[in-house]
């Protein structure tokens, strides 16, 4: 089943119209007993009697128990199951307080129980063929015909399927699928007593193909204002559609893990017993704690302390508060490029959001947004200029830099509240998901268990990432969302606190999370295509573009893995960026005068072409392939490049010999050459 902490719970009804049933579901529902045996989970189906005939004209009932729970004992949760009609004269009872006649099988998780009059169904049979549409001779093993009101059926080595014992009805949604091919669908009527013959289904299918020049990108970059797009070629050589996913992997075609890959004890970095933090910030190499001990040491509390990645403590300085209270302390930490941010609450219960710089001194405030201070967590967002704001039980608000509300976001879990300790920015998200949220679930006994999710706060939608891995069960709470790029060429990271213990007894940790390959030199929202669907003979261009200003110098490594619909498995191109000074001295010059598609080389070609034109500015641009007869033969380039000079590409093993238009569509102008196919 799913995960029960995150399913909805509750009573649900719906029909489902291509199969004329009316369901009635009773979801993750927890029986009511003083013993919290478990849940239930079932379902209630009226079948159309117009579509579902019985000799009686009575419509037929079934109950299916995906989650069954009955508890015995005196004044304990107990089954009795049934139907009855509206005045209660009539019924029929399978079980009554958990006790059943010596007929009826016992309730469980996954049985079924079905009302019917009818003791046999008139039946009939169908027998038919899935085949290739390019070869209608050759069978496609393995299909599934799937009729919706029955069991489906998986084809032979030759293409053949048969229903015996089909009911006899209209089974107008008949999918049929295959592995590597495009589903299709088909309908017919089953007479009793008869066989039906259908006429062979074809089924298309998708192929991927990726030019041999884009198996492998290996891009020069100088870290001096220039950007250059790492590009692959999605094509589709096959006859039917094919969808495809681009993801983010390590350069080995690996999946992030989010596994901690560090840890460091604070007590003994900072030298404070009993220290308890809420907030974390990476700057500058840097990490920003705010903290505070409960020794009754007040000379070191509360405090900022500046920490390097060694866990080497750099320096620290007093917690700034409007007031002077010494048992005022943050919560929360985050920077905006020129002022750090954070909430505090004294102990009279003043609380106000702050704004500081790096040396402590106190510039800005602005009012607290909520009623209470538990979990406070913020984020800034550069590409929004707005602050994230949460705290336990609450929304998650968007304020603007004043403290005005400009947008609410809901996070709902089944049967609690959220418990939302952290949040995180991380632009280079490619799935639109940059609001990184640190929910602190607290299980029994009291001990907490950190759960990421993230947000697209352009929808509001937002989807669990992983259950993180907790590092002891004394754990109370984890607070705080700092990303850390460019720190490893290789990783970035997300560091949380992870509080341990009591006020008494804290012993705090910080605690380093890899969260993919470091992509931190992609231009935010240049990801295009990072999903498609490419029609037989077309291709589409994914990737993002990269600008290197400001990075080190030095070769950075990641992967697409490109999944699809297609037979086989997902390809993986591993992509090197390489960042040097050197980089670009032997290109051609990057400066532009004018919209021009320059020409192709070689000319005529045999399977490859390098297509060059110019573009004066940056402007959304068209290169498409036309065959003799003015059919569009391929796509080329549907995007939005930099000025400049650019070259494309075309593989043309999948085409026909012959004379091609290419045609350089941008801003109304066009621009065209001739190019010959020759194998």
């Amino acid at each position: 089943m799913h995960n029960r902490e995150y399913a909805y719970n509750g009573i649900f009804s719906y029909f489902i119209e291509e199969e004329r049933v009316f369901v009635v579901e009773w979801s993750n529902l927890e029986v009511p007993d003083e013993q919290e045996e478990g849940f239930q989970s079932f379902q209630l189906l009226l079948f159309d009697p117009e579509f579902y005939v019985t000799p009686t004209g009575d419509g037929e009932i079934l109950f299916q128990y995906h989650e069954f729970n009955a508890v015995p004992g005196e004044g304990q949760c107990y089954a009795t199951v049934g139907i009855r009609n509206l005045d209660g004269s009539g019924g029929l009872q399978y079980a009554y307080r958990n006790q059943y006649p010596p007929q009826a099988v016992p309730l469980r998780n996954g049985t079924a129980l079905k009302f019917t009059t009818t003791v046999r169904n008139p039946t009939g049979a169908v027998r038919g063929r899935v085949v290739r549409t390019e070869a209608p001779d050759s069978g496609i093993s393995g299909a599934v015909i799937d009729p919706f009101y029955a069991d489906p059926e998986t084809t032979d080595a030759e293409g053949w399927f048969r229903f015996e014992d089909l009911r006899a009805a209209n089974y107008d949604h008949v999918t049929i699928t295959a592995a590597g091919f495009n589903p299709a669908a088909t309908a017919f009527q089953v007479v009793p007593g008869e066989e039906l013959v259908l006429d062979p289904v074809a089924l298309t299918h998708p192929v991927l193909f990726i030019p041999e020049q884009d198996r492998e990108l290996n891009l020069d970059l100088a870290p001096d204002g220039h950007r250059t797009r790492a590009a692959v070629r999605v094509q589709n050589t096959g006859n039917g559609p094919l969808t495809f996913e681009a993801e983010i992997r390590y350069h080995n075609g690996e999946y992030p893990e989010y596994d901690t890959l560090m840890t460091m004890h604070l007590t003994p970095i900072i030298d404070v017993d009993r220290l308890r933090c809420f907030g974390v910030e990476y700057i500058d190499s840097l990490f920003y704690i705010t903290g505070r001990s409960s020794s009754g040491d007040f000379e070191l509390n509360p405090q900022i302390f500046v920490i390097d990645f060694s866990g080497e403590i750099v320096r620290n300085f007093r917690q700034p508060t409007p007031i002077n209270d010494d048992e005022a302390y943050m919560k929360g930490l985050t920077w905006d490029g020129e002022k750090l941010w954070s909430a505090y609450e004294s102990f009279e219960g003043d609380r106000r959001l702050v704004a500081f710089d790096l040396e402590g001194t106190l510039l800005d405030t602005i009012p607290y947004p909520f009623d209470d201070c538990h979990n406070f967590a913020v984020t800034y967002s550069p590409q929004r200029r707005s602050l994230f704001v949460a705290d336990r039980g609450t929304d998650i608000l968007e304020l603007d830099m004043e403290g005005n509300v400009l947008n609410r976001f809901e996070i709902h879990f089944p049967r609690r509240e959220a418990n939302l300790s952290g949040l995180g920015w991380n632009p280079y998200d490619i799935e639109g998901m940059p609001l990184y949220i640190i929910d602190s679930y607290h299980e029994e006994r009291g001990n907490a268990r950190p759960t990421l999710l993230k947000m697209d706060p352009e929808t509001g939608a937002w989807r669990v990432v992983k259950v993180l891995h907790r590092s002891a069960e004394r754990t109370k709470g984890y607070y705080g969302i700092a990303m850390v790029h460019n720190h490893d060429l290789e990783r970035s990271y997300l560091a949380i606190i992870e509080g341990l213990g009591l006020w008494r007894d804290a012993d705090d940790r910080l605690r380093i999370h890899e969260i993919g390959p470091n992509i931190s030199f992609m231009v935010p929202g240049s990801f295009v295509n990072q999903t498609g669907e490419v029609a037989p003979r077309f291709s589409l261009p994914t990737g993002f573009e990269i600008d290197a200003t400001g990075l080190p110098q030095d070769d950075y490594t990641w992967s697409y893995r490109i999944s699809h619909n297609g037979a086989g498995e997902a390809a993986v191109v591993p992509v090197t960026l390489t960042v040097s000074n050197d980089a670009g001295f032997e290109e051609e010059p990057r400066v532009a005068r004018d919209f021009n598609l320059k020409g192709a080389f070689p000319n005529p070609f045999n399977r490859t072409v390098k297509i060059t034109f110019d573009l004066d500015r940056s402007q959304p641009v068209k290169l498409r392939v036309f065959d003799l007869s003015g059919r569009e033969a391929a796509l080329l380039l549907d995007e939005t490049p930099a000025a400049g000079v650019h070259n494309v590409i075309w593989d043309a093993s999948g085409m026909p010999s012959g004379l091609y238009l290419l045609q350089l569509e941008a801003s109304g102008k066009v621009s065209s050459a001739k190019v010959v196919l020759m194998k």
